[in-house]
């Protein structure tokens, strides 16, 4: 838990959608409270999807007062459309008009709310579910549109697992010192600055190789990247290397990847030979070979032939009442482990 706890909390600074795939009880509400709490939060809004659900339940019942005058208004203070945390559990179980509905808010922001257009304040929203969206139910565009999507697998390390055994039940309400959380402003103001970080022609053309490669491997199977998945990738990319404190992305963000592309294949069952790892292994080794034609591969020293040995030049600095002393050590004993004596000039 502590580990999807710190990817949610790292990636929600580039990302404001995400989606949790998993089986049943595994905490994901849970994880949701504890990100939730790391951030400054005005609304938390959480709601269970089930066939049953209505419209009121996410948006907000419909005022009866207006109606009386003749306006079909929702009261959505309380509600989704005024949260700016959402979490919504088993969303896939919703009816569609909740998911088109969802739709339009998450893309615009925007929340239409009778005759007006209310603007919706909603900066992180997560969703969770055992399954995908069954196909031919029009809800592509709102699956593209969780652009992180986690598996969430049951523990697996023996001493995990006994931990949890023994645990008591823990609070799913984590207090945090207010200084220690990120606010709004920050956080609106990061996700402008990861503009800011350049994309090198490197990263680009890496990239390119991924896509090309993707296009060639997986004609003809069930999926699909859009392009504004690709877009989302690149600019997770550069939040990898502005979380980092880096001005451009470098080869090594490239990982990042792995969160959106191969999740695609692995959702549909299917193990394409897309061989990711392979191609990032040829990076590393590229790399290298750009560092050995560039740099040295072993410690070069300036030594000194002496009596026809090498030396190496070193000078004693001991304290003001004795003059700084010129000392020669022999260069084939800088590797051994045993004793040796430095010598003079002399």
């Amino acid at each position: 838990m502590k580990a999807r706890i710190h990817t949610l909390i790292s990636q929600i600074v580039p990302a404001d959608s995400y989606l949790f795939i998993r089986l049943a009880g595994h905490g994901q509400s849970l994880i949701s409270r504890r990100v939730a709490a790391a951030f400054e939060v005005d609304a938390y809004f959480e709601y269970l999807m089930n066939r049953f659900s209505t419209p009121e339940e996410i948006f907000g019942p419909v005022s009866i007062k207006a109606l009386k005058e003749d306006h079909y208004i929702r009261k959505t203070e309380h509600y989704l459309p005024c949260a700016d945390f959402a979490f919504l559990d088993e969303i896939w179980k919703a009816s569609p008009a909740i998911l088109n509905t969802l739709l339009t808010l998450v893309n615009e922001k925007v929340f239409k709310n009778g005759e007006q257009l209310q603007q919706v304040p909603l900066s992180v929203l997560i969703g969770a579910s055992n399954e995908i969206p069954e196909p031919n139910q029009g809800l592509d565009a709102l699956y593209d549109r969780f652009i992180l999507r986690l598996v969430v697998e049951p523990i697996q390390q023996a001493g995990n697992f006994h931990q949890l055994l023994q645990a008591k039940p823990g609070s799913a309400h984590l207090q945090m010192d207010e200084p220690l959380k990120i606010t709004q402003a920050e956080l609106a103001e990061w996700r402008e600055q990861i503009h800011e970080i350049e994309l090198p022609a490197l990263v680009l053309q890496v990239i390119d190789l991924i896509r090309q490669y993707l296009q060639q491997h997986v004609d003809g199977l069930s999926v699909y990247i859009s392009d504004r998945r690709w877009q989302r990738v690149a600019y997770l990319l550069k939040a990898a290397a502005f979380l980092n404190g880096r001005p451009q992305v470098l080869l090594e963000d490239i990982r990042e990847m792995h969160k959106l592309i191969d999740q695609a294949i692995l959702e549909i069952g299917l193990h394409a030979d897309l061989q990711l790892e392979s191609l990032i292994q040829r990076k590393d080794e590229l790399e290298q070979q750009m560092l050995n034609a560039f740099y040295y591969t072993d410690d070069v020293y300036e030594s000194y032939l002496i009596q026809d040995k090498e030396y190496l030049r070193a000078v004693t600095h001991l304290d003001h009442h004795y003059q700084d002393k010129v000392l020669y050590l022999l260069l084939n004993k800088m590797d051994s482990k045993q004793d040796f004596f430095a010598v003079d000039a002399s």
